[in-house]
Order: C-alpha cells, then sequence, then structure tokens
C-alpha cells in the first residue's frame, strides 16, 4: 500500500522539507494584521445625522436639564385617579401633543 494513499498525497516526511521552502503563514498573517491596524488607526472616520436624529439629540439634551420627576405630584394625580376624580383638559392635552410634534418637524 501506497503511503501517499493514506495521508491524500501528503507526507509527513514531505511537510517538513515543505514547511522550510514556504513562508511561516501565521507570520505572515500577523504582519498583515499589523498592517490592516495601522491602515485602519490612521484613516478618519465620519458619522453624519440626519436633520431629525440631530433634533432628537438636541431634545434628550434639553430633557436632561429638566428636574427630576415631582414625586408629590406623582402621588396625587394617582389619587385622583384611584377615586375617579382625575379630569383631562382634552384642549390642553392636546396643544402640549402639536408642540412636541412641531419640535421634531423638519425646518
Amino acid at each position: 500500500m501506497d503511503i501517499k494513499q493514506l495521508f491524500g498525497g501528503f507526507s509527513p516526511t514531505n511537510a517538513k522539507n515543505n514547511q522550510s521552502d514556504k513562508p511561516n503563514a501565521k507570520a505572515t498573517a500577523e504582519t498583515n494584521n499589523t498592517a490592516d491596524k495601522t491602515k485602519i488607526a490612521t484613516q478618519q472616520e465620519k458619522v453624519t445625522l440626519t436633520a431629525t436624529a440631530a433634533r432628537f439629540q438636541q431634545v434628550q439634551t434639553n430633557l436632561s436639564t429638566q428636574p427630576e420627576i415631582n414625586r408629590e405630584r406623582v402621588a396625587e394625580i394617582r389619587k385622583a385617579i384611584a377615586e375617579g376624580t382625575y379630569k383631562v383638559d382634552a384642549g390642553r392635552l392636546a396643544g402640549r401633543m402639536m408642540q412636541f410634534e412641531s419640535e421634531f418637524s423638519l425646518k
């Protein structure tokens, strides 16, 4: 039986000889990887926001300057809802909703 058939045409004896003739694949890959990292580090990245995203970012910044939750007011509203005495001013609510939406309109 031919030993080359066992190893698919590859013999362990030839492998040692072939390794010395070829450059080390691992070393070549590491060199290429280092070159790629250097290339990436020198490139500038640029991010462009849409007008809507920029507006959301502005609103988020504005909200972060607002005071924390008024826990007393929340407790009052919860109590009124539980008692069935909470009244919604539909006109005021609609106005606030329209104001909120207009803050996101593209100008």
